[in-house]
């Protein structure tokens, strides 16, 4: 989880939504004009749950100096809980539902640099942009590795150019593939090559995999690697590959990654059903095939809700919330280039919030991908239940959308009318958030369309 320090509610006032510095472009449009002009893509990456962590996003970049380098340097695009390509680039980049903050990614897809917080203070982003720009220098300088391989034609020199794309987050399953191609029988079965191959993620049932899983040694060697590792390792794996089924619209291979995903949880059959069918909602929803995906999303998201009532997760969530500022610590913290204060900094992660988010996003998908009104009353079923674990205007403006689009007009006016209250108590900047005062005005005017065009 991402911690936001307390000093960054406090700031000079939120720009409009679509700020000079940000084009108005998709993302593919984004790799296109990058392609062209060498510059990095700047991704601002909202939160979903966190509407003050975009406030401070904002603020931190409301500087003259910063938005003249941003506009310079970089194609920056912002993507918001709602944006056409957010799940895109969730999947492309690892990114989880919780994921915000800044990342730079190059005309080829690359991810160069991330910055996983949001901030007031523009030295912070000036650092980062710094380093980015940096990361990227040094992306340039691969050559000397490919140069050293086509050389020597060595392993030895392909593993040092697998590790230096590794270190910039750049992606080296190709090469992997040519490094396990080359592999001896012998050095196949060494430690070695288990090791390296493991520490690489490879790809589901690509021949790296294939030489990993045929080990000998392979559960005394898996189990000598920490447990935090494996996990990360598994995740990856899983990531990686499901990626590729969408891409490549390939359900014979996202079958095996989901059956890979089931496996990995052993004798946690429950735990192994969930991510199995996590697996094939993430697929359905990239490749947008909308039968398969109501199907396989009814059955997950109404297992995972189905377990624990809204009471019960809401009285757990305050038990918790109770525990940890219990055990919180005071620590300093700047409020300022020269002032700092005392602070209680606790961890807590509510459950609740996640519960929204994940029935929200779900919602929101059926909303913008189909007019089917059996999918949207179920997608309406989601979006009610998402409030009642907790209230926010994102999640009552997808529930209020629902609902006008089944042609429950004055239900949905009353909705987004308290969507724009609570926007407006939340975030006091009138100009904040300001699409939904657009949709609320087309939906009393009895609007078709009712997206800001």
């Amino acid at each position: 989880m991402k911690y936001l320090l307390l000093f960054i509610f406090f700031g000079s006032g939120l720009t409009a939504i679509s700020q000079p510095m940000f084009e108005n472009i998709s993302f593919s449009d984004a790799i296109l004009k990058s392609r062209k002009t060498g510059k990095l893509i700047l991704v601002q990456f909202e939160s979903i749950d966190c509407e003050r962590c975009n406030y401070v996003a904002s603020d931190g970049m409301d500087d003259l100096d910063l938005s003249k380098r941003i506009r310079e340097t970089f194609i920056a695009i912002k993507v918001d809980s709602k944006h056409q390509d957010r799940g895109m680039i969730t999947g492309l980049y690892d990114l989880n539902i919780q994921s915000f903050g800044t990342m730079f990614i190059d005309g080829s897809k690359n991810l160069i640099h991330r910055f996983d917080q949001t901030t007031t203070l523009t030295s912070k982003y000036n650092e980062q942009f710094d380093l980015a720009l940096y990361n990227y220098s040094e992306t340039m300088k691969l050559d000397v590795f490919e140069q050293a391989y086509q050389k020597f034609g060595t392993n030895d020199k392909l593993e040092e150019w697998i590790w230096a794309r590794t270190a910039l987050n750049l992606k080296s399953d190709s090469l992997l593939h040519i490094y396990a191609r080359n592999l001896s029988k012998d050095t196949r079965n060494s430690t070695m090559a288990f090791t390296f191959i493991a520490k690489q993620a490879p790809l589901v049932a690509s021949l790296p995999d294939q030489i990993l899983r045929s080990h000998s040694q392979f559960d005394s060697l898996w189990y000598t690697l920490p447990s935090a590792d494996r996990v990360k390792i598994n995740h990856r794996i899983i990531s990686k590959s499901m990626q590729k089924a969408i891409d490549e619209k390939d359900q014979e291979y996202a079958l095996k990654v989901a059956n890979f995903a089931w496996a990995i949880y052993g004798k946690d059959r429950v735990g192994a059903a969930n991510n199995y069918y996590f697996q094939w909602v993430k697929f359905f929803e990239g490749t947008k095939n909308m039968p398969q995906y109501m199907i396989f999303a009814a059955y997950y998201y109404d297992s995972i809700t189905s377990k624990n009532s809204v009471a019960q997760v809401l009285r757990n969530d305050s038990i918790q919330k109770i525990e940890s500022f219990k055990n919180a610590k005071m620590q300093s913290t700047p409020t300022s280039k020269t002032e700092t204060k005392m602070v209680k900094s606790s961890k807590f992660t509510s459950t609740t919030q996640y519960y929204t988010n994940f029935l929200n996003h779900a919602a929101w998908f059926v909303y913008s991908n189909s007019d089917n009104k059996q999918y949207l009353k179920k997608a309406l079923e989601w979006a009610s239940l998402a409030n009642q674990y907790f209230q926010n205007f994102e999640a009552i403006d997808t529930e209020a959308r629902i609902l006008y689009k089944l042609g429950d007009k004055e239900a949905a006016v009353r909705l987004m009318e308290t969507a724009v209250r609570l926007k407006n108590e939340t975030i006091r900047q009138k100009n904040a958030f300001s699409s939904l005062d657009v949709v609320l005005r087309n939906m009393k005017e009895n609007r078709i369309v009712i997206d800001i065009q």
